[in-house]
């Protein structure tokens, strides 16, 4: 049986849907108050309850006296070596939901990145890709590189969600912490353009890091490409 929905919760979801769309730009404005409740043929109760939902999910700000605004993902994140929040928890800290796809999966070999593992020149490296997500938007390419002897089964986790969840529960690792990283721009390639949305050249942030546990050893190496108008980071 179809689960049924307030007529406003029904509109605040189409309108949802097309901000995640992009009919619905960042910082661009919704139609008028007028304007939907003609569309819909409802109630101005309705409308503001539908909008009032919205607020609530941080698609939308209301800005008093100006209309509704769709809301520029902004993402607050603390760079720190003593201790690390994985994208999960910092994008559920800013009030959006967080999301994962994962695009690659693939064992190779490369000198520099098993030097960073504490690893032999020839050493087996699982290399995993996933696109990061914050309320549907695309906000950052992460690549992670892995001892494929050590996590191997990684590849048969669910890594649609938080990373570091997976690796508490399942390896039994209790503290992150960082032993490097560095910050600087990148412009987005033709594939990382049409990875996150962006147009070709597009500032992003380039952030490298080495990620260890409470026993310093190494979990993995990252090359995290992050849209550079959704970030702010604090040191």
């Amino acid at each position: 049986m179809a689960e049924y929905l307030p007529m406003y919760l029904t509109i605040a979801k189409e309108i949802q849907g097309k901000i995640e769309n992009k009919e619905f730009i960042s910082n661009s404005k919704l139609p008028s108050e007028q304007e939907l409740m003609a569309h819909y043929d409802v109630s101005r109760i309705t409308i503001r309850k539908a909008i009032n939902e919205l607020v609530q999910g941080q698609y939308v700000d209301k800005i008093h006296g100006k209309g509704t605004y769709v809301k520029n993902i902004s993402i607050q994140r603390k760079i720190t070596h003593s201790s690390v929040i994985g994208f999960s928890k910092s994008v559920e800290m800013n009030g959006y939901k967080s999301k994962s796809i994962v695009t690659h999966q693939e064992v190779i070999s490369n000198k520099t990145i098993a030097k960073y593992l504490g690893l032999s020149e020839d050493a087996a490296i699982l290399y995993i890709q996933r696109i990061r997500y914050a309320n549907q938007e695309p906000v950052m390419i992460e690549n992670n590189y892995y001892d494929n002897q050590k996590y191997k089964d990684l590849v048969n986790k669910d890594l649609t969600k938080s990373l570091y969840t997976v690796l508490e529960n399942d390896y039994n690792i209790k503290e992150f912490s960082s032993i490097s990283t560095s910050l600087e721009i990148s412009l987005a390639s033709t594939e990382q353009a049409n990875q996150l949305g962006l147009i070709i050249g597009s500032p992003l942030f380039l952030m490298k890091t080495c990620i260890i546990d409470e026993n310093k050893e190494p979990i993995h190496y990252g090359e995290q490409y992050i849209v550079g108008d959704k970030y702010k980071f604090e040191f």
